[in-house]
């Protein structure tokens, strides 16, 4: 069965196929080609929480990387890798980055050091973040000591007002006042 202009179905499918495709195929792929080399480095963060007085786990926060293939690994003291227990899938972020945490449990108590290892198309080097446990005040803490001091500090002068103020007494006022013109006295 001849189609109209003279092709057949299979010719015109050909057509397509060999032209009219291929030419879509490149003006999307030049739509599309800024997103595609795209190249956005990471940042990584990396905490740590004591589980118990034996586990402490460590987690790794790569965000901000484009595009969205991405390698992160935790090791103890630069050269073991560490098997990781959590791993999030690879999420978008709406301004077109991505974003994984990478968890594990270790000892904690130890010489061992551990560090986050990231490799990404954006890096010429594997990114590296060691683990450094903060053995000092927490920010909470700090914090709830600084929140401390300034409510005894207010509490402080709250009370001196209030002792300075019973200090100078009050006064108190006549209430018998003989030259006045009361409607109780008769006038004369």
């Amino acid at each position: 069965m001849e189609q109209s202009g003279g092709q057949t179905g299979g010719e015109r499918d050909k057509n397509y196929l060999e032209n009219i495709c291929i030419d879509w195929l490149k003006k999307y792929v030049d739509f599309g080609r800024e997103d595609l080399e795209r190249r956005v480095r990471p940042e990584v963060k990396v905490w740590g929480r004591r589980q118990s007085d034996d586990v402490t786990r460590l987690h790794c926060l790569v965000y901000g990387f484009h595009p969205r293939p991405v390698d992160v690994k935790w090791m103890r003291n630069g050269e073991d890798h560490v098997p990781s227990d959590e791993i999030t899938p690879i999420l978008p972020h709406p301004d077109g980055t991505y974003q994984i945490r990478v968890s594990v449990e270790v000892p904690t108590k130890g010489a061992e050091t551990y560090s986050c290892h990231v490799d990404h198309s954006s890096l010429e080097d594997v990114l590296t973040k060691k683990y450094e446990p903060d053995n000092g005040l927490s920010l909470a803490v700090i914090i709830g000591i600084a929140c401390g001091v300034v409510l005894i500090a207010v509490a402080l002068g709250v009370g001196i007002c209030l002792y300075k103020k019973k200090g100078r007494g009050y006064k108190t006022t006549n209430t018998s006042d003989t030259n006045s013109d009361s409607s109780n006295n008769p006038k004369a």
